[in-house]
């Protein structure tokens, strides 16, 4: 039952972190591809890419503190049914399959988010966002 529970548990945490990660880079590496086949090397071209890359940058950067800190509360709720997931597998809750389809998505839409706005966090912020980390840590750990 227990290795069923670190399984699962191990499994959707994978699952989330991969699916974020690489939906965010294949639409990077897409991007530059298509890009680049479009091109005819003209330097003026080229320039555009430089220059619209570096408003894509300052737009990032405006992220204000108070979006960061609705972005964290998103996070934290998403981690509170992330730990019900949990507790339904333990107890073989089939329901918990219906759940994952939705956390899954709602994960990998806060992932992306988290990456764009990890670079302005601040300290607390920061700490703040660790500290759920660690609520849903000690959660599997109680779960075992």
């Amino acid at each position: 039952m227990n290795k069923k529970l670190i399984i699962v548990g191990l499994l959707s945490i994978s699952s989330l972190v991969f699916i974020s990660c690489n939906k965010n880079n294949e639409s990077k590496i897409e991007e530059e591809i298509n890009q680049y086949d479009s091109n005819d090397s003209d330097e003026s071209e080229e320039s555009d890419y430089f220059e619209q890359e570096e408003e894509t940058t300052s737009n990032i950067n405006k992220v204000s503190s108070k979006d960061i800190d609705d972005l964290l509360d998103s996070y934290e709720s998403y981690m509170n049914d992330y730990i019900s997931y949990l507790k339904k597998a333990k107890n073989n809750d089939m329901s918990m399959f219906e759940d994952l389809p939705n956390l899954m998505s709602k994960g990998e839409d806060l992932g992306n988010k988290m990456d764009n706005v990890k670079s302005e966090m601040s300290t607390s912020q920061m700490n703040r966002m660790i500290k759920m980390v660690n609520k849903v840590n000690m959660a599997m750990a109680e779960l075992q």
